[in-house]
């Protein structure tokens, strides 16, 4: 625990509260300043201390101390921070709400008191992430808000009585204290009724501390009025205002923003009027923007408004010019009202003598203290009258005022540090000053504007606690009566309070009826402790709808109908159309609130009951439930941690021995090497296949074959004699000897005949002389004449393995000749693939002639034999591929399967990467043709889920486990030295067997599903893909061909998504793409933006058709590009195929055919982006940037009309390709080839390449927002006209050059079309030397990315 200071000495009033705070539920009445706070500090501390006493017997409880606001949260915590030894947490904020399942775990773990808002505390005990028994004493701060539906009343009646009538032992229970300067938040009629009923509802006693008592502590406040009578002033005469009533008035907006004005000029002057237009203008520009975000400001309201605002800059602009800035106020009485000169009368003579004192002046509206602390400032500098003062504004962070002006709580508590400091000595503040914020003693308070209630009137009297202190009420006559009428109420208060018996005992009344009649509907789920009642029903609601796919654009939101109204209100609550939910009628209600809440409380059940909304009543997120699966996902398949060993399956040819036999011819070529024709003999017919592409370090060799379909027989002589040749070419191909194991291997190889032509009989095809020379047998050479360059020679006859080949003579003297010889390889991998090197050829070896001894084994035998564990690993591929075909019912090319089974891991020629890419894009097209045509009344976003169901790896993954692909698979390579023959064993210690087993990773076993999938596809075309995929399970629709997608569509159902109406753009349309509908339907719902699902004759958007004509235009490319470039990786593929289906290259397509001008919406924010775009666009065109769209972000929806238009011509077409076959062409058209994008260097790239060759590092990209603004020079409050964005690039802080425009994007492209000029011509700039490799550094240079932002280094 960290050192704490001591606690305060409490006074003789705070014992007493003390002692019956510890025993009993308490509820503190007592003035501001007078120590309500520290009293709960103490008994925070004794609840804590009382837990660490009893260790581990109970289980650990928390404090909680609950606030109303977010500063006050923050101002709380530190000091409870101060003031004691525990752990203190925060919370607070819609941050919080997200992770609360992490957050209050965390919470209950890290911490033993937590400082919260009260709603937050609210909806973690309703979402039942907390227990009101998780707790051991609730402090409510200024809890006389508990009423109504206020936080602490619903936390009160909601939980702590539940729980007080359902548990048994009320120790259990927390202990509850409530502090407040007033049990009022209203008028005070019946103080003793309502005292009375507080009590009962906090279940506690109310504790009064009178002013009397406290009188001998602290120093009571001086209380007085300053009359005055304001002259009646005309705001109709100020121009603006003359203007909005005549030309404006029409504009709602305008005219509110109006009346605020005329309100500020009739109470405080016409100056003040003047200055408030700059707010009002603020808060016209956000609402405008956000209404137009909304859809729901019509044109004409964007015009008078846009009017307005010129007319008022226009008139404000003059004015400046006219008085070379701010203008003056005229102290006459109407420039400045009388009631403004009273106070600055009053504050002159307060601050005469002394600048020292701390004052707050207390304002209804937030513009009027902004306007009247200019005022006192201007005032100040100009003639130089107050010069003691130092006024400052204190407002809220909220929106309720008609200009937008609020203070974050930051700033506030900045703000409250300087006044306690005496930066400022007069704080201007609204009613967020007048309870709760540790605002410093006050020797003079000052209500410009009446108190509405009697706790306003006892709070901001409260805030004069300095001796001699002084609360000055400013009143005409009107407001001297409401004065006079507070004054009364407070006396009646204060006789209420007094006549209470601080002393008497408290009756707890337990399970008492609590519950007032807004709650008594709700519904309780038992497994977490969750209650939803009617009055979070509409809240949400709303939280269902914003977890609904929506753009920038586009926002849902629960829709209410009032359909009865009189003695009783009726109303019906409808979701969004995406939602497919019923219209919910509620129960008939006399209140209207209670009314819609019934309606919004029944539609929350019913998402309960579809399981939409889950136990912790929390909106069922379609967004997080893809991300769900997608983490799921990657955790069940990690390539590396998660390998798994499967067992390979061994050619069921080469294990059965059978009276037939079958063979192979094998014909090595190789430019400038000549093999031995093998022959390959095996007991199971052998399947047709092309030829074998071999490669090694030095050669590429390919073996051509023919396959003998000829029945052969073979006795027990010729078997044993192939026996031995089977077994003498292996070990000639591996260096290594072997022994024949147990198993019944059926596969033999021998030299072939190659003069046999008629293939009778297997006698007839082996060459015997070369079988026979695979004894061996060394002869010493003793003469020249013996040596022949086919024949291999030896120089150490028990080393057989060391073989040499005869290249020529060579003669030392007249009595010695030498041979020059090269060595043959003992083994060599013609399994490389052909990513592989090439390396230098070993140089020949010079041996002399009496070292020699001459085999009788051809060397063309020797070469054959070294590629032999290389056709035997490619010839049991083969044959499992030709197995896994037979057991699947497979009718695609051998070899395409073949490569499909074939990871990259393998040491082949081919593998599964190029037929992977193409499996994928058409099992998408084929999960989505499944989900679009079975779940036809879901939404987008639904449709998104159901087919990750289907595509995800590990559903894959486990197809591939059910077809047992992982046995059919290749993965491991081949090493030859590793390497052994099925049927054999190598002779030594570490005698390598036949390798059974092999890794493969989940993610891999996904990938071979796709890949076979992409075989049989580009063998039997659509259909064949089809039927594969229902032969995997991936689909639950009775498709058998392609065709057959059309039985499923609906056309009467998106029939019936469109109006009447008919579309007016279709000839349009038609005139553009080579394509004409038969049903007009399809065509105009693909140009149907969601904003338009508001009208009545529409349910339907093109999103649906946006979600499958992705799909198909993603196959179609995939296609396109496969068979564009046969030589590229799938990597590569995947790059070119971006270019084309990316959201910035269908945009600019769409753009450039002018669909844009036919989609029909519902937003005017959209027709913003839409000429935003044309302008960058044009902006591009004109700078020559090559590839321009691909740095421009367009508006989504572009592109998104695209790809629902494909769809429609698709569906229209019955689901043919042949309809879409002018896309590519387009593309290409539009887009141009993706391989010259290749060659396009990025600009970046160069330039970090040659700073860094030249050993710079000072670089960087640097990106400034500049505004043409009006700064105020007393609050730094800017209002921007138009934004300006630069990029520059800068190196060793020069800049080399600099982009600027209106649009982000254009500013960046600007810049490095320059810098790609500078480069282009050598420029100086960037060639100049500097001193940065002599210098140390840490900065890491990184290779730049074309979209990077900020600094290159």
């Amino acid at each position: 625990m960290k050192e704490v200071n001591s606690f305060q000495l409490l006074r003789e009033y705070q014992r007493d509260i003390f002692d019956v705070a510890k025993q009993q539920n308490t509820l503190l009445v007592m003035a501001t300043g007078a120590g309500k706070t520290l009293l709960a500090v103490k008994l925070i501390k004794e609840k804590q201390e009382k837990q660490l006493l009893e260790g581990n017997k109970q289980q650990k409880r928390l404090s909680v101390f609950l606030v109303n606001t977010v500063p006050l949260v923050i101002q709380q915590a530190d000091y409870l921070k101060s003031q004691l030894p525990f752990r203190i947490g925060m919370l607070y904020g819609e941050i919080s709400l997200k992770m609360c399942e992490e957050i209050f775990y965390d919470v209950k773990m890290n911490y033993e008191v937590i400082v919260i808002t009260a709603d937050l505390f609210y909806l973690c005990l309703a979402r039942g992430f907390l227990s009101i028994l998780d707790f051991d004493i609730l402090v409510f701060d200024e809890c006389h808000h508990a009423i109504k539906n206020h936080a602490y009343a619903r936390i009160l009646i909601d939980f702590y009585h539940v729980a007080k009538a359902t548990t048994i032992l009320e120790k259990s229970l927390p202990s509850i204290f409530g502090m407040t300067a007033s049990p009022y938040t209203g008028k005070a009629r019946n103080p003793l009724k309502r005292i009375f009923e507080w009590e009962e509802l906090f279940d506690a006693k109310a504790y009064v501390v009178s002013n009397n008592r406290l009188s001998q502590h602290i120093p009571m406040t001086k209380e007085f009025v300053v009359t005055y009578k304001n002259l009646e002033i005309d705001a109709s005469k100020n121009p603006i205002i003359c203007m909005c009533e005549t030309v404006f008035s029409g504009c709602k907006y305008v005219m509110r923003a109006c009346k605020a004005a005329q309100s500020e000029i009739m109470e405080l002057g016409v100056w003040f009027g003047e200055q408030i237009w700059q707010f009002l203008v603020e808060e016209l520009l956000r609402k405008q923007s956000r209404k137009n975000f909304d859809g729901k400001l019509s044109i004409e309201d964007n015009t008078c408004i846009n009017s307005f605002i010129s007319q008022v800059e226009a008139w404000s602009q003059e004015q400046l010019k006219l008085f070379s800035g701010l203008r003056a106020p005229k102290l006459d009485g109407n420039d400045t009202s009388t009631k403004v000169l009273t106070l600055l009368e009053f504050l002159e003579n307060f601050y005469k003598d002394n600048d020292t004192y701390r004052t707050m002046i207390f304002v209804e509206r937030k513009v009027t203290a902004y306007s009247l602390t200019r005022f006192l400032r201007k005032l100040k500098n100009d003639t130089g009258r107050l010069k003691n003062i130092r006024p400052f504004p204190f407002i809220g962070h909220g929106d309720s005022d008609i200009a937008s002006l609020s203070m974050h709580f930051r700033e506030q508590r900045r703000n409250i540090h300087n006044f306690k400091r005496g930066v400022y000595n007069i704080l201007i503040a609204t009613s967020i000053a007048e309870e709760g914020i540790d605002i410093p003693t006050c020797n003079l308070v000052v209500r410009f504007n009446t108190c509405q209630t009697v706790t306003q009137f006892v709070q901001s009297k409260g805030r004069a606690r300095a001796h001699d202190s002084k609360f000055m009420l400013l009143a005409n006559d009107a407001e001297l009566a409401q004065y006079e009428k507070l004054q009364n109420e407070e006396r009646i208060l204060a006789t209420a309070l007094e006549s209470l018996e601080s002393n008497r005992e408290f009756a707890h009344t337990r399970g008492c009826n609590i519950r007032t009649q807004n709650d008594i509907v709700s519904h309780g789920i038992d497994e977490t402790g969750a209650l939803l009642v009617e009055f979070l029903a509409i809240g949400l609601l709303y939280q269902y709808c914003n977890t609904l796919p929506a753009d920038s654009i586009t926002f849902y939101y629960p829709r209410f109908t009032c359909i009865s109204a009189g003695r009783s209100f009726i109303y019906t609550v409808d979701l969004p159309i995406i939602c497919n939910m019923p219209t919910i009628q509620g129960s008939p209600s006399a209140n209207s609130k209670k009314a819609k809440r019934s309606a919004a409380f029944l539609m929350c059940m019913e998402l309960i009951n579809r399981g939409l909304i889950n136990k912790h009543l929390q909106p069922l997120d379609y967004r997080n439930k893809l991300a769900h699966m997608e983490e799921k996902e990657e955790k069940a398949l990690r390539d590396i941690e998660h390998d798994e060993v499967f067992e390979r399956k061994i050619p069921l040819c080469w294990l059965n021995n059978f009276t037939q036999f079958f063979a192979c011819k094998l014909f090595p070529v190789c430019s400038g090497k000549t093999f031995q024709p093998l022959l390959f003999i095996q007991s199971q017919r052998i399947p047709q296949f092309s030829n074998m592409r071999l490669r090694s370090n030095f050669h590429e060799v390919t073996v051509k074959s023919e396959v003998l379909d000829i029945p052969y027989t073979m006795d027990d002589e010729l078997k044993s004699e192939l026996e031995y040749s089977t077994k003498r070419l292996l070990e000639l191909g591996l260096a290594s000897s072997l022994k024949a194991n147990d198993s019944n291997r059926s596969y033999w190889i021998a030299p072939l005949n190659t003069e046999c032509v008629n293939n009778l009989t297997l006698n007839d095809l082996i060459a015997w002389p070369a079988v026979r020379s695979l004894s061996i047998e060394a002869q010493e050479v003793k003469d020249v004449t013996m040596l022949k360059s086919n024949l291999l020679l030896m120089r150490d006859p028990e080393n057989i393995f060391e073989l040499y080949s005869f290249e020529s003579l060579s003669q030392q003297n007249q009595q010695e000749f030498s041979t020059v010889c090269k060595r043959m390889p003992s083994q060599l991998n013609y399994s490389l693939n052909k990513k592989q090197s090439m390396h230098s050829k070993k140089p020949s070896a010079t041996l002399r002639l009496n070292r020699i001894y001459l085999t009788g084994l051809s060397k063309y035998l020797k070469e054959s034999c070294l590629l032999l564990p290389s056709i035997l690993y490619y010839m049991e591929s083969l044959f499992l591929t030709s197995e896994f075909m037979s057991e699947h019912g497979l009718k695609c090319s051998l070899t395409h399967i073949m490569q499909s089974l074939t990871t990259e891991n393998a040491s082949m020629d081919e593998n599964y990467d190029r037929l992977e890419f193409l499996g994928d894009s058409f099992l998408k097209i084929y999960a989505s043709l499944t989900v679009f045509l079975k779940y036809t009344h879901d939404q987008e976003y639904q449709l998104h889920v159901h087919r990750k169901q289907i595509i995800s790896n590990y559903n894959l993954y486990m197809c591939a486990k059910k077809i047992q692909i992982s046995r059919f698979a290749l993965s491991e390579p081949m090493v030859i030295r590793k390497w052994c023959p099925f049927g054999y064993v190598r002779e030594k210690k570490d005698g390598k067997k036949y390798p059974l087993f092999q890794l493969l990773s989940k993610k891999r076993l996904a990938d071979l599903v796709e890949s076979t999938i992409g075989a049989c596809l580009l063998d039997g075309g659509v259909d064949s893909g089809l039927e594969y995929c229902r032969y995997l399970g991936l689909g639950s629709l009775e498709v058998k061909n392609w065709s057959d997608w059309d039985n499923f569509f609906n056309i009467e159902f998106y029939v019936s998504l469109n109006s009447s109406k008919v579309f007016p753009y279709q000839k349009l349309i038609e005139g553009v793409i080579p394509y004409t509908f038969k049903n007009h339907a399809l065509l105009r719902l693909a140009f149907i933006h969601p904003t338009m699902l508001s009208s009545e004759e529409l349910s339907g958007s093109y999103q649906q058709l946006e979600f499958l004509g992705d799909a198909v235009l993603e196959y179609l490319v995939v296609h396109y590009l496969f068979y564009r470039y046969p030589e590229l990786s799938a990597g590569e593929l995947t790059n070119y195929k971006s270019f084309f289906v990316c959201n910035h290259s269908l945009a600019y397509v769409a753009f450039t055919l002018g669909l844009h001008k036919y989609l029909e919406y519902d937003n005017s924010e959209m027709f913003r982006l839409i000429y935003e775009y044309k302008d960058m666009i044009e902006e591009a065109k004109m700078n020559n940037v090559p590839y321009f769209w691909l740095q421009i972000d367009p508006p989504k929806f572009i592109a998104d009309i695209f790809e629902s238009l494909i769809c429609a011509i698709y569906l229209d077409s019955n689901f043919s390709f042949e309809s879409l076959k002018f896309i590519l062409p387009l593309l290409v058209d539009v887009l141009g080839d993706p391989l010259n994008l290749q060659k396009e260097n990025l600009v970046l790239a160069k330039i970090h390449k040659l700073l860094s060759s030249q050993g710079c590092s000072n670089y960087k990209v640097i990106q400034e927002e500049e505004q043409e603004a009006r700064e105020d020079e007393n609050f730094n409050l800017k209002r921007e006209s138009y934004i300006f964005y630069s990029v520059s690039f800068v190196r060793h802080d020069r800049v080399v050059c600099v982009g600027t425009s209106r649009k982000r994007n254009s500013a960046k492209i600007s810049m490095k079309n320059k810098l790609k000029g500078l480069l282009d011509k050598n420029s100086n700039l960037l060639l100049y030397s500097c001193d940065c490799a002599f210098k140390a550094t840490n900065c890491v240079n990184s290779e730049p990315d074309e979209s990077e932002e900020g600094d290159v280094c």
